[in-house]
């Protein structure tokens, strides 16, 4: 029985970390429809944690206490983390829950809830969701993005663009 989930543990745990990455590519600007997953740069996915409980049975593992999985420059982290399966061993959902935080580079999604939906194609952000990269920061109640289209959707939304610093020519 454990033998089974070893053997989709790497494959499974990178679809997770890919379906929720995906959110982090959130542009306001419209000529940039272009969804870029979070994972592309390939290699290992190490991920730790306080504990796993894995339920073969029940198509479940569940990550509680200081969740981390990283893959090269990304990292997302939460307290506590489940993910519902199929028999195959596709992800069905994945809800994490406490400080959930993703980054890569200068993007970074934080928020207290996050839930994956591959029947629907959704990623779920709750709890005061704040996504932001250099140039913009966008905040609300609630944010939606739809992986197989590329849009989201921020209830409650707060855009702030960033002021990018003027360099003066000459002393001053």
């Amino acid at each position: 029985m454990s033998g089974q989930f070893s053997n989709r543990f790497p494959l499974f745990f990178f679809s997770l970390l890919l379906a929720l990455a995906l959110i982090i590519p959130l542009k306001v600007r419209a000529e940039e429809k272009k969804t870029q997953g979070l994972f592309s740069e390939g290699g290992p996915i190490e991920i730790t944690s306080d504990r796993l409980i894995a339920d073969n049975t029940g198509g479940r593992a569940t990550f509680e206490g200081h969740v981390k999985a990283k893959q090269g420059q990304t990292t997302l982290s939460s307290d506590w983390m489940e993910v519902q399966y199929t028999k195959e061993g596709e992800i069905s959902t994945i809800h994490a829950r406490g400080n959930v935080v993703v980054t890569k580079a200068d993007q970074r999604v934080q928020a207290e809830e996050a839930y994956y939906y591959r029947d629907s194609s959704t990623v779920l952000f709750l709890g005061n969701p704040v996504a932001e990269d250099s140039n913009t920061i966008i905040r609300g109640t609630k944010i939606t993005y739809h992986l197989d289209t590329g849009n989201s959707e921020v209830e409650n939304s707060h855009l702030t663009i960033k002021k990018k610093e003027r360099k003066q020519l000459g002393g001053s």
